[in-house]
């Protein structure tokens, strides 16, 4: 009997979970559930595993199936009492009955259970699907919403097209029943030039007109100061009087007077919206922002043997000879070579710089020709010659592994130059006769290793906002590409990133651009803009820009050639430029005209593969520097691809920068610093710059450095903005 019972406890699936909440209240909890799925909806995901499993206990408990289990377990305890006392039968018959109703309770005890589990995963299976039709229901309807919002943007745009097609034919049929500017105010225009130059005259800020009787150069010192001129309607009139004189016999008068227009404005920057007035002009007397280290450190850098052997380094006498040797059969002058005309000179236009492919030198597509109008000045001729041997010096005694010489910092970036073409900033003629200036740049030290060095003195630059625009729509291109790039593949966030980057080569770099802050500071920064997919891309932009301004566009960059003289020459006069540091411009400008000689002399000399070779080395360490920056799931060669057009470009503008005779400065403001409108552009927020001022923002991160060039070539110090720093700002 007390078997009978333990066997008939243990075969019943219900006395475990009396503990559990009643029928009556689970159908209450259900009741309320349905009452409530108008309202809301589960997207969840289906349930799996021992989630599923503790679901399908909860729905089980107490169910009415279990309750019938119950009551044939207690009949067929009751029948087995019956059959241990009923008289006549044997207690082995009756153990035998007793033993088959046991088996029969357990049995249905265990289908019970069975088929409550396979009722209950039914019952999940349709929840689940009734949550997917609803999921499926609701994507369609924002699906269709989000169509239906496109569709009318479409019809709003398309509508807008039509309205300011109509507004843009009246305003073209208004604009043509304006009339010209009537005779007196041409007069008085022409009154106001003369009144200006005049005064310019007086405040002797023009000498170097009255010490040069030549009509040509007069004349052209003159069209430089009308260009300063604030009134432009002035400047207006005498180039429309220019060019009627010029080309009256070819053009009708209201024709040339049309053509006559303005500088055009600078374009704006590749990172934010543009400005309604071009940035300020940095003088003499005005501070630019505060510059903070470079993120690349002074760590050597060895050069590339891919250019030669040791006979790049050696047979100094023979190349030498070759040189003079072209230098006797060119017989001009490379900076105050004859020139025929000035129209001549001026249909020698170069153009900005361009994104083509390196080609075999017999192509006439090729870039870099020794004959091309992109490296040409347009009033004068480089000579095709070597740079003179100076024995005793470095030249003669220096070994090819004492040539490496160290990136330079943001301290010593200024000695930097760009092409002499009207586009650029043009240079004045001066007359054939005069010959070559010797300059003798002796070290201060009293060291024989520069006493014997010359110097090339060049004509001056006239520096025109045209020549400056020219200048800022080439950074701006150069800013785009690493747009383009960095958008494809640079450009999402990742939580961790700073986590799994802390270990490796970039860390350093990253740290360094969030100067002055300390290593702690700049890690919480620098965590907080991995985070976010604008900032990240600003980041970097950063770290690609600062790698090109301090190991591309500097003279180190163009050491290896196959003419070690050259290499030997770069090395020499960046060495020569760090001591005229904080010196007058009458001692740095006879280095900056003898290293545009040397880079000229290269760009003549070496093949494309040269600058093939350059481009590829630059793209492969750039490469590996931005690695750890890059989307998990990035296409390798179409990142090399895209960082190639960079390169190539990079390279492109190191050769226009330092040929130009122009000394160009890369500063790139601290963080924590004041928004300054004067030399700052906001990337975030998306307010007005004097408004971030006027509220005392600060800068969060650097993504483009302030980029100005000045002129040092005249009597006057004339310095231009050709960029503004991109900045992200922080309250």
């Amino acid at each position: 009997m007390t078997c009978s019972k333990a066997s008939s406890s243990d075969n019943s699936p219900a006395e475990p979970e009396t503990a559990l909440s009643q029928p009556s209240q689970a159908a209450s909890v259900a009741a309320a559930s349905q009452a409530s799925a108008m309202l809301s909806v589960d997207f969840s995901a289906p349930l799996a595993g021992p989630a599923r499993a503790e679901r399908i206990r909860q729905m089980s408990h107490n169910h009415t199936a279990f309750e019938k289990s119950r009551l044939v377990q207690e009949t067929l305890v009751k029948i087995q009492q019956s059959l241990r006392r009923m008289p006549g039968v044997s207690s082995a018959e009756s153990n035998e009955l007793v033993a088959q109703l046991q088996e029969v309770g357990q049995i249905i005890s265990q289908e019970t259970s069975q088929l409550v589990d396979a009722v209950m995963n039914l019952t999940l299976d349709q929840e689940d699907t009734d949550k997917a039709i609803a999921r499926m229901g609701l994507e369609a309807s924002l699906a269709k919403a989000t169509i239906e919002d496109q569709a009318q943007a479409m019809r709003d745009l398309r509508a807008d097209t039509a309205a300011e097609a109509q507004r843009r034919d009246q305003t073209e049929r208004q604009s043509g029943g304006i009339s010209s500017e009537s005779r007196d105010e041409v007069i008085k225009d022409l009154e106001d030039t003369i009144h200006h130059l005049e005064d310019q005259v007086n405040n002797r800020r023009s000498l170097w007109v009255m010490k040069n009787s030549d009509p040509q150069s007069i004349a052209r010192a003159i069209e430089t100061l009308a260009d300063s001129m604030q009134n432009r309607a002035a400047h207006n009139t005498i180039a429309s009087m220019k060019t009627l004189a010029t080309h009256g016999e070819d053009r009708h008068p209201a024709e040339t007077a049309t053509m006559a227009m303005a500088p055009p404005p600078r374009p704006p920057s590749v990172f934010q919206r543009s400005l309604t007035v071009a940035p300020p002009k940095f003088g003499p007397l005005q501070a630019g922002p505060p510059r903070a280290p470079s993120a690349f450190s002074h760590d050597h850098r060895r050069q590339s043997q891919r250019q030669g052997t040791a006979s790049s380094w050696g047979s100094t006498q023979g190349r030498l000879a070759q040189g003079q040797q072209q230098q006797a059969n060119q017989g001009q002058n490379p900076f105050f070579g004859a020139t025929s005309s000035s129209s001549s000179s001026s249909a020698q236009l170069s153009r900005p710089p361009t994104r083509k492919s390196f080609h075999h030198p017999s192509s006439p597509s090729s870039r870099y020709r020794p004959t091309a109008a992109e490296f040409q000045p347009a009033s004068h001729s480089f000579l095709e010659q070597y740079v003179p041997n100076r024995p005793g010096t470095a030249f003669g005694h220096r070994m090819p592994m004492m040539g490496i010489p160290q990136t330079p910092t943001s301290a010593n970036r200024h000695n930097r130059r760009l092409d002499h073409t009207p586009e650029f900033g043009h240079a004045a003629n001066t007359p054939s006769s005069n010959s070559t200036a010797i300059i003798s740049a002796g070290n201060s030290s009293g060291n024989n290793n520069y006493n014997n060095s010359h110097a090339l003195s060049g004509p001056l630059i006239h520096m025109t906002d045209r020549s400056v625009a020219a200048w800022n729509e080439c950074i701006m291109e150069f800013y785009a590409l690493i747009r383009a790039f960095v958008e494809r593949h640079a450009s999402i966030p990742d939580a961790a990133m700073a986590m799994k980057i802390t270990n490796t080569h970039l860390w350093p770099v990253l740290l360094a651009t969030y100067h002055p802050l300390s290593a702690r500071e700049a890690t919480s920064y620098l965590d907080l803009h991995l985070r976010e997919d604008n900032p990240k891309c600003c980041l970097v932009t950063r770290v690609i820009i600062d790698y090109v301004v301090n190991r591309v566009w500097v003279p180190n960059a163009w050491t290896g050639s196959t003419d070690g003289q050259c290499t030997f020459a770069l090395i020499d006069l960046e060495k020569d430029l760090e001591k005229t540091q904080g010196q007058p411009s009458a001692h740095r400008q006879p280095l900056l005209d003898k290293q545009a000689f040397v880079i000229e002399t290269i760009l003549k000399s070496e093949p494309p593969s040269f600058h093939a070779a350059k481009v590829q080395d630059m793209t492969t360490s750039l490469l590996a520097a931005i690695q750890p920056l890059l989307n998990r799931l990035h296409n390798p060669s179409g990142a090399y691809r895209d960082l190639a057009q960079v390169a190539e470009y990079a390279w492109e503008l190191s050769s226009k920068i330092l040929t130009s005779r122009l000394t160009f400065d890369f500063r790139f403001p601290e963080v924590g610093t004041r928004f300054s409108s004067q030399s700052m552009l906001p990337v975030w927020p998306a307010l007005d710059p004097t408004e971030l001022q006027a509220k005392h923002w600060r800068v969060a991160l650097v993504t483009t450095p302030v980029i100005t060039c000045r002129n040092d070539t005249g009597s006057n110090i004339s310095a231009h903005s050709v960029a503004l720093a991109d900045v992200y700002c922080m309250q």
